[in-house]
């Protein structure tokens, strides 16, 4: 009887263990309880096979149909045991005291077993997770047809190479890979131009500016710095980047060169047309996309001096920046680049009423306007003129462009405008944040670096093509005058800094002020030079030079008296 009853139980303990916990070597009836229970609380291997919903359900209901079982099979032998003692108390009842004693040995043996497997059970149900019957999620609805232009907004910027007017349309722009998914789940919608776009729910407003083409009035910049702050301001970038961003920035280039080594100042006119403002959701509500999350979360370590090759990677997919707001529409641009002598006759107000003048007649020549303007021969004879147009899909700069291509502006507009945000402010995990941060700042150095190097290389072909500047104390370079140092060295130590992957701020700061610096005085003394080659060079005549950058460490004035004519 013993073996009889113990052996169904076994089996069925075994079975149950091999199937729902997938134990290799599962104890036989010859191994001891105590090595039986040894095992039963080692780990299972890993399941091979993935899991999935269905299968624990499938699990689930033969583990429930095998304690069926089980609870059948005991309620048999209790039956049993009861019919067979009522016999053996007949047959026996002279050594009834010794039969119970085996009896109750049974009953309790029998017991320990069942105890065993309802353990059994429980542990079944701690390695093998509960099947999750809540219902799966749906996937996010992307959005089809989000308001014209919006999906800019959600692309990454470079700040060192953003350009949101390009000259040039082939050259970088310095936009990246989105950072950021649309999704379109609450089916919000905005009316444009009689005309239902869907609303993102990672944008908080989308709204139609009035009017029609309105004039931004006209801009001269006369260095290198005026540009960059007119760029800055367009972009809503805070005070460092006015320093520090847009140096690798093609338009900036361009205009820079255009400054520094052709002896011209630039006036621009700009007028918008048709514009809208769009708002995203603010940063604790706005989420990284999963691109941009998968890579902060799989590859970007915790700290960026240790390992900075993951970060560069960061930026240069996804930029350092994006607009957190911006406005669009359509843009027409004239920029005129004009001799800087032409300066010295006029008045910088007179300077703007002949480009503004000049604007009027390109206005005139797209048929925007219908009157006749005049303009100064002179200032034509020294200004050269670039017109550009943003936004709109048909040529606007054929006669009488303007009628048609101002009602495409709607259905393809222009971001020209927007206030920008780190993208670091989107990462929650506080030391990557760090990191991002200061893998930002560095980029950004660099690119500057490459600034100065262009400066100084300005600085060299101007004192080239004046030769060499004679005084009472011999012959001396422009610079020599001005520093007692060389290009030489100056250019070393820059050239020295961007051999390194990690810089230190203060370090680039210091040599951008000493750079500049050098600059505004080379600049002051050559326009000097070019009304009189023979300038009697004195602290009246050449008075320090107010800058942005500040130059506290020299001195106030030029101790230098000479006849300095240019050899």
């Amino acid at each position: 009887m013993e073996i009889s009853m113990k052996s169904p139980l076994a089996i069925l303990l075994c079975f149950s263990l091999s199937l729902h916990m997938g134990v290799e070597g599962a104890p036989n009836g010859t191994e001891s309880r105590e090595e039986e229970t040894w095992r039963l609380q080692q780990p299972g291997p890993e399941v091979e096979q993935p899991v999935t919903v269905e299968s624990l359900k499938e699990q689930l209901k033969t583990a429930i149909e095998t304690m069926q079982s089980t609870m059948a099979i005991a309620g048999d032998c209790v039956n049993r045991l009861g019919e067979e003692r009522n016999k053996m108390r007949e047959k026996y009842s002279y050594i009834g005291i010794l039969y119970l004693f085996y009896l109750h040995q049974e009953i309790l043996t029998n017991r320990h077993l069942m105890k065993e497997l309802l353990n059994v059970s429980q542990m079944v149900c701690h390695f093998v997770p509960a099947p999750d019957l809540s219902p799966t999620p749906l996937p996010a609805k992307p959005c089809n047809d989000p308001p014209p232009g919006l999906s800019k907004m959600i692309r990454g910027v470079d700040v060192t190479k953003l350009d949101l007017f390009p000259l040039d349309f082939s050259k970088d722009d310095g936009f990246r890979k989105p950072i950021v998914d649309f999704t379109c789940d609450k089916g919000a919608t905005v009316s444009i131009n009689e005309k239902n776009y869907d609303i993102p729910e990672q944008v908080s407003s989308v709204t139609r500016i009035p009017g029609g083409s309105v004039l931004s009035g006209v801009q001269i910049f006369k260095s290198h710095r005026d540009v960059k702050r007119s760029m800055a301001v367009e972009a809503g970038a805070e005070l460092t980047l006015e320093t520090f961003g847009f140096s690798s920035s093609s338009s900036y280039q361009h205009m820079q060169n255009t400054i520094m080594n052709t002896s011209r100042y630039i006036e621009e006119v700009s007028s918008f047309d048709s514009a809208v403002q769009a708002d995203l959701s603010l940063e604790e509500e706005l989420n990284l996309g999963k691109s941009a999350k998968s890579f902060v979360d799989k590859l970007l370590p915790a700290n960026f001096t240790d390992d900075p090759g993951p970060y560069e990677k960061f930026i240069a997919t996804f930029g350092t920046h994006y607009f957190q707001n911006g406005k669009f529409g359509g843009v027409i641009k004239l920029i005129m680049e004009t001799k800087s002598e032409y300066f010295d006759q006029k008045t910088d107000e007179q300077i703007k009423a002949e480009a503004q003048t000049s604007y009027s007649d390109l206005t005139i020549k797209i048929g925007y306007k219908d009157s006749i303007v005049k303009i100064d021969k002179k200032f034509e004879e020294m200004t050269t003129k670039h017109a550009r147009y943003y936004g709109g899909n048909t040529n606007l700069l054929a006669s009488d462009g303007m009628q048609i291509w101002q009602p495409t502006v709607l259905s393809d507009p222009w971001l020209f405008s927007g206030k920008l945000s780190p993208i670091s402010n989107l990462i929650r995990e506080e030391r990557k944040r760090t990191s991002m941060e200061q893998a930002v700042t560095n980029h950004v150095l660099h690119a500057y670096l490459g600034e100065l190097a262009r400066i100084v290389q300005a600085i060299n072909l101007g004192c080239n093509s004046r030769k060499k500047c004679v005084g009472i104390f011999g012959t001396l370079t422009i610079f020599d005058i001005l520093t007692r140092d060389s290009l030489e060295t100056l250019t070393a130590r820059i050239t020295a800094l961007q051999g390194q992957r990690l810089l230190d701020k203060t370090e680039v700061e210091g040599l951008g002020k000493e750079v500049e610096t050098i600059r505004a005085y080379e600049g002051i003394l050559s326009h000097r030079l070019d009304e009189d080659p023979y300038l009697l060079l004195t602290s009246r005549t050449f008075p320090r030079p107010k800058i942005a950058f500040g130059i506290e460490n020299l001195p106030r004035d030029i101790e230098y008296e000479g006849k300095i004519r240019r050899k």
